[in-house]
């Protein structure tokens, strides 16, 4: 309201969205957050550091990779 000076109009047209729509977003927000809590507990399993695995610093491949 400060913004603009008024109320903006919202309205939401959640029927006009595909039948299989909701059942998309369960499943991924299902699947983002199991892959985040087994990520979390392979992490304490295997000892990584805050909960999480510890990765290996990646590999620069290409002209900027410095030669052995």
């Amino acid at each position: 309201d400060w913004l603009l000076g008024g109320p903006i109009p919202y309205k939401p047209r959640w029927n006009d969205l595909p039948a299989g729509f909701w059942d998309f977003l369960g499943i991924g927000v299902g699947g983002y957050i199991g892959g985040r809590s087994l990520e979390k507990i392979t992490g304490q399993v295997f000892g990584g550091s805050e909960g999480g695995l510890k990765l290996q610093t990646p590999v620069r491949l290409g002209k900027s990779a410095k030669k052995a």
